[in-house]
């Protein structure tokens, strides 16, 4: 599948369908299987940043540069609403659970909930000192999580739209939330390369952050609970979780880069579909597994490998030949 510099990916539920958000002011709808387009370009007026389908897998939300967000029809490509209008680049969308809400990051410091089939605004907006670059809603729709430039993650009443704790505080910019699949546990990645666990009921912190690769580009749990991931731009870092202790399961390198796109195959446990920029402008779909690397082993000098990979990756490895997170700058 090839586009115009592809800025975002996200896969139906199903996993039969592809939504793209490019550089030519456009999204576009694929089939998985044939990788052709479903549906004339969704247009917008300016590049396509952010994508997200409905949990039915019905409607999809796009985001865009022109400081607009759209809500439309998955089968047909048609819009379901007018232009949402934010006064600055839209970073970030996501659906309510139940399909009923809309809710984007901007910035112009707010993210914004609107009604999935209207396209009002359900007022007033979520205020941060800073753009919104995540979004996410909890499990039961009642809760929402935002993360910002402003160095913190907060969460909101989706109802009143007032914060339900004091600020998740970090060391800088948040750029990826999630919630555990019970709703009690909040994950956020850092541009200072942290990962955060946090309680969803007061906002207080669970572990000490801790480092990795880079920057988070995604996070989520698993449909079980009991297994998050943390992907950056070439590796995917898998981690138990038994509601106290994060425990590293496995580190992957990715075959591509990630482009946000992924899902959780209902036939597979610990399985992630992803989506995975190759060279040029296309992208492909992978499965990967959860519970450690697929890659055969490397064959040759082992000196030299180390080396190359070093060199390719701008990496170092500890003595156990794991890789060493970089500090950030």
């Amino acid at each position: 599948m090839r586009q115009d510099s592809i800025d975002a990916v996200a896969v139906s539920p199903d996993g039969e369908t592809i939504l793209t958000g490019s550089g030519d002011y456009n999204a576009w709808l694929w089939g998985a299987r044939s990788g052709k387009p479903l549906s004339p370009p969704l247009q917008h007026r300016a590049s396509v940043g952010a994508v997200a389908f409905s949990l039915d897998g019905g409607t999809v939300l796009t985001g865009s540069a022109d400081s607009t967000a759209r809500l439309w029809d998955a089968h047909s490509g048609k819009p379901l609403s007018p232009f949402l209008q934010h006064l600055a680049p839209v970073y970030a969308v996501a659906f309510s659970p139940d399909g009923g809400t809309a809710l984007t990051g901007s910035g112009d410091y707010n993210a914004r909930l609107w009604d999935a089939r209207s396209g009002k605004p359900l007022s007033p907006p979520l205020q941060h000192q800073d753009s919104v670059y995540a979004v996410a809603f909890s499990p039961d729709g009642g809760t929402v999580l935002t993360g910002s430039g402003d160095y913190t993650a907060r969460l909101w009443d989706a109802r009143s739209r007032k914060p339900s704790s004091p600020p998740l505080q970090h060391l800088a910019p948040v750029y990826a939330v999630a919630f555990s699949l019970d709703g009690g546990t909040v994950l956020t990645g850092s541009e200072d390369y942290t990962v955060w666990l946090w309680d969803a009921r007061n906002g207080k912190q669970l572990t000490s952050p801790w480092k990795i690769q880079h920057t988070p580009r995604n996070l989520a749990f698993n449909p079980n609970g009991k297994v998050f991931f943390v992907a950056t731009n070439r590796w995917l870092n898998t981690y138990s979780w038994d509601s106290k202790k994060a425990v590293l399961l496995s580190i992957q390198l990715l075959h591509g880069f990630w482009k946000g796109g992924f899902r959780f195959p209902s036939d597979c446990d610990h399985c992630l579909q992803v989506a995975l920029g190759d060279t040029g402008n296309s992208f492909h779909l992978e499965t990967l597994h959860l519970d450690g690397p697929t890659d055969p082993p490397l064959e040759g000098d082992p000196k030299k490998l180390l080396e190359k990979w070093q060199t390719r990756l701008g990496l170092t490895f500890d003595d156990q030949m794991k890789p060493v997170p970089r500090q950030a700058p």
